[in-house]
């Protein structure tokens, strides 16, 4: 949580929050208005780990949905990103968590002789 606030508050500005559907499923942390994230400390994930993000990904209204956990490899599974701790971390303060809204503005601040990391990423994503 406290990483997560951190990145908010100093890098992107972008509310973060969470999600509670009316028959109880619940995420723990809605990053903007892309990013859903639920953390777990296990180190082996299920399918019923991932019931909440299966019913927000229901609603299609985030772009990423991620699984952060103990396990020792990254993976994929119910169209849900299952990432370890250390390399979501690492993800998220090189900014692989931003709206690309953000990072479009981001790389319209920066002069064009000098493209930001956020210009490579924007234009790699094109």
């Amino acid at each position: 949580m406290h990483e997560l606030t951190s990145y908010s508050d100093y890098v992107t500005g972008e509310p973060l929050s969470f999600w509670k559907s009316a028959s109880g499923f619940e995420v723990e942390f809605i990053l903007g208005d892309h990013t859903a994230i639920e953390a777990k400390a296990k180190s082996q994930i299920g399918k019923q780990d991932l019931r909440s993000l299966i019913a927000l990904s229901e609603e299609k209204t985030m772009k990423r949905l991620l699984c952060v956990c103990l396990e020792s490899r990254a993976r994929e599974g119910e169209g849900i990103q299952i990432v370890p701790l250390q390399l979501f971390l690492r993800k998220l303060w090189e900014g692989q968590f931003k709206s690309l809204l953000l990072c479009f503005f981001e790389s319209r601040s920066i002069s064009a002789s000098k493209p930001s990391l956020a210009t490579i990423r924007l234009n790699e994503e094109r």
